[in-house]
């Protein structure tokens, strides 16, 4: 039985107690690896995180104002898309379905 197994099953919740167990143990054991790491990479480069801080910052804010720009703006011709349709909607179903003269003909009026 592989981790990827039982880890599907804790997913899933349908994991024995041994199982839970296991698996708890092992994100433990990943946290505490993860931890370690992330000091070991702030120890080797210590200006790392406000060098990246400062020189993305602008380019991080740009992409979520272009991002932003771009949701709005496929949100607002969805909105008018949806709204032509409704809009033009009535007039087109009265004339094709409410028209109580179609199919007679004009008997008075000329």
């Amino acid at each position: 039985m592989t981790f990827k197994e039982v880890f599907q099953r804790y997913k899933e919740g349908t994991a024995s107690l041994e199982e839970i167990k296991f698996v708890e143990e092992e994100l433990e054991k990943f946290e505490l690896l993860e931890e370690y790491t992330l000091a070991q990479i702030d120890d080797s480069c210590p200006g790392l995180q406000e060098l990246m801080t400062e020189s993305d910052e602008n380019e991080i804010r740009g992409i979520k104002k272009t991002v932003n720009r771009k949701f709005l703006k496929s949100i607002l011709i969805s909105f008018l898309a949806a709204a032509v349709l409704v809009l033009l909607s009535g007039p087109i179903c009265s004339r094709i379905f409410y028209n109580p003269n179609r199919g007679y003909q004009e008997t008075y009026g000329g």
